[in-house]
């Protein structure tokens, strides 16, 4: 939820404009992932009871009834009629394999009954009209995710860092570090080469002979597409 109220200025930042257009979608993707997740709670107690061609004949019906509802709304909407199938296709998934669970609990209690999701698919709901009302309005939109982000994500991040014991938790850290620091000095690099190159300037040795073969002027231009040159 709080990547849905910040997801304009990174596909701004990272993107090129031909995929800006993809900005209204991501309220609809993201409730799609959303539901991946919440039918999983149906299909993991289907694997435990091993009744697993429930999950094979949900999973194919899913996909026939995308496929229609692709050619039934794509020619008249586009990207966003694509959004929707899937969006529908992995709503009617989370039911069938609610469903099914309910069918199979004779066997073993299912715990998860439709009140259980109630609440979380009613939260989500709101963040995604909430995102299509302020979705031009940049303040608003940042204030929301600095709320929810000192409120929701920092308290549950930090509960789980704290958990962590000592000694695991320092060796971690400094390993995080590391990556970070060959991280930074990597994209440096490769970076200055990709502006030596556009200037002519030939790999002077090993290194930057390795840098201009992993990391030539197609994938810069992909990972970095408003890189500007400068003299």
């Amino acid at each position: 939820m709080l990547f849905l109220f910040l997801s304009p200025e990174f596909v701004r930042l990272f993107a090129d404009k031909n995929y800006w257009g993809g900005i209204n979608l991501i309220p609809l993707i993201v409730l799609s992932i959303f539901f991946t997740f919440l039918y999983s709670f149906g299909v993991n107690f289907e694997l435990y009871l091993r009744k697993t061609k429930w999950i094979a004949i949900g999973t194919t019906a899913a996909a026939v009834v995308n496929i229609v509802l692709n050619a039934l709304l794509i020619p008249k909407y586009e990207l966003c009629g694509a959004a929707i199938a899937t969006l529908i296709s992995y709503v009617l998934l989370f039911v069938f394999h609610q469903l099914c669970a309910r069918k199979m609990q004779d066997e073993l209690q299912y715990p998860y009954g439709i009140l259980f999701f109630i609440k979380p698919i009613g939260i989500i709901l709101m963040a995604v009209i909430l995102f299509y009302i302020v979705q031009n309005l940049l303040i608003i939109r940042w204030g929301i995710a600095a709320i929810v982000w000192f409120k929701v994500a920092y308290p549950l991040l930090s509960a789980l860092i704290e958990k962590i014991p000592k000694k695991p938790g320092i060796i971690a850290t400094w390993m995080l570090l590391a990556f970070m620091l060959v991280n930074v000095s990597i994209s440096s690099i490769a970076l200055a080469r990709y502006q030596e190159r556009s200037k002519g300037k030939n790999a002077n040795n090993n290194i930057e002979k390795w840098i201009d073969t992993k990391y030539d002027d197609n994938l810069m231009n992909r990972v970095y597409p408003k890189a500007l040159i400068v003299d």
